[in-house]
């Protein structure tokens, strides 16, 4: 507990200078926001692990141990500033991290990224942006064999784009650039480190300004894992190329309603091992809907391919649907439930499998409930309960998970 008290008093102190500078930064006409914010997060079940796996004799655990809690400090701050017809704006935040029982995960995270809005004359506008995250990595799909290894993941993820007016001001053509990146910070993980390129071109018809449109995608995706994997077959290349056509539509209906649809045609080609090649429709369909003016309601259906390092597989196929409602309970007080499901197969199975197996096949539910009270005009106290499950073909994938959460914010 010694530790804990070091880290409160630390918050503490970092909450107070920020209130000091409160007068000072207010001179920035409300452009530049400053926040710090303290945290607490307990969860019964932290790596994730079957029920069968928790016990004293698994070491991974500590006396058998599965729950731990955790809390965190953070600081940061936003900036919205107008250029003429520009507009930058700059975020970034940093976070302390300790845990109680697992103090071998304690972690500095951090956040930040800016982005750049433009206009050129009366045809070109666009974006310019740059984001990047360092932060722990989830045991969720932690390999069995790393244990309780604190792997921090670093994301980065840089992206532009330029919209040209053609025959009218709302029709415009569309090109974009975007590079990801995905750093694992130990041995185990770092042959799923990720570098993707991803060229579109497309066009898009807007109404309402820049908030609605319909439109059409052309996409290619150059992706690599800079680090080859070690198999039994050998070290392999598990870089791949990507086409995407697509049809994206963002439009609100009434002041009720809005649908955000992003479908299409995904042909992924491997430049060794095309077993795991992969031909299909993916996208994404949600659909907003208020029911009163305190009442909303939202929906999300999808099918979608998304990357997994492991010896079996480059990617996954996750499928499912979500439902959600908020509602407000008072004016400074408001309530939100969810629920997800996520079936995903791990279908790029190449041929070789160190243990005969099927293919891993697994159900994941998520049911959560929030609390946002809005204290005042620069505070707000979140709650947070989830409990998610997994059920999956093989021995020892299963899981149960309770999480608990509350954090507070004061923003200047």
């Amino acid at each position: 507990m010694a530790r804990w008290r070091r880290f409160g008093v630390a918050g503490g102190l970092s909450i107070v200078a920020l209130l000091r500078a409160t007068d000072a930064l207010a001179l920035a006409g409300d452009r530049i926001t400053p926040y710090v914010g303290l945290g607490f997060t307990y969860t019964d079940n932290l790596f994730f692990l079957d029920e069968r796996r928790i016990n004293d004799q698994n070491p991974q655990l500590r006396g058998g141990q599965a729950s731990d809690m955790s809390l965190n400090a953070r600081v940061g701050g936003t900036v919205n500033y107008p250029i003429g017809r520009q507009v930058l704006k700059l975020r970034g935040n940093l976070t302390r991290v300790a845990y109680q029982t697992y103090n071998n995960l304690d972690h500095n995270a951090y956040d930040y990224g800016g982005d750049f809005d433009w206009d050129w004359g009366s045809r070109w506008d666009g974006a310019v942006g740059y984001n990047e995250r360092l932060s722990l990595g989830t045991f969720a799909d932690q390999r069995i064999v790393a244990g309780s290894e604190r792997n921090l993941r670093t994301l980065s993820n840089f992206y532009g784009n330029a919209n040209y007016a053609l025959t009218t001001p709302d029709f415009k053509a569309r090109m974009s650039i975007n590079r990801f990146t995905l750093v694992n910070s130990q041995g185990p993980f770092r042959a799923g480190d990720i570098e993707n390129w991803v060229y579109a071109v497309g066009l898009r018809k807007f109404s309402k300004g820049r908030d609605d449109f319909v439109g059409v995608n052309l996409s290619v995706t150059d992706g690599k894992f800079p680090n080859r994997e070690f198999t039994p077959g050998g070290f392999i290349d598990n870089s791949f190329t990507e086409y995407r056509l697509s049809g994206d539509v963002d439009y609100t209906f009434s002041g009720l309603s809005r649908i955000e649809a992003d479908w299409g045609y995904t042909s992924r080609q491997h430049r060794e091992l095309p077993q795991r090649n992969f031909d299909g429709l993916t996208g994404r369909l949600t659909a907003r809907y208020g029911l009163t003016r305190r009442t909303s309601f939202n929906a999300s259906v999808f099918r979608e391919i998304g990357a997994f390092d492991n010896v079996t597989t480059t990617y996954i196929l996750t499928q499912g649907a979500s439902a959600g409602v908020q509602h407000e309970i008072t004016p400074k007080l408001s309530a939100q439930a969810q629920y997800i499901f996520r079936n995903r197969q791990f279908t790029g199975d190449p041929g070789f499998v160190i243990a005969q197996q099927p293919p891993r096949d697994e159900d994941i539910q998520l049911v959560s409930f929030g609390l946002v009270w809005q204290a005042e005009r620069n505070i707000r106290v979140n709650a947070n309960y989830s409990y998610s499950t997994r059920t999956a073909n093989l021995p020892l994938f299963d899981f149960a998970v309770n999480t608990f959460s509350v954090s507070g914010q004061i923003s200047f």
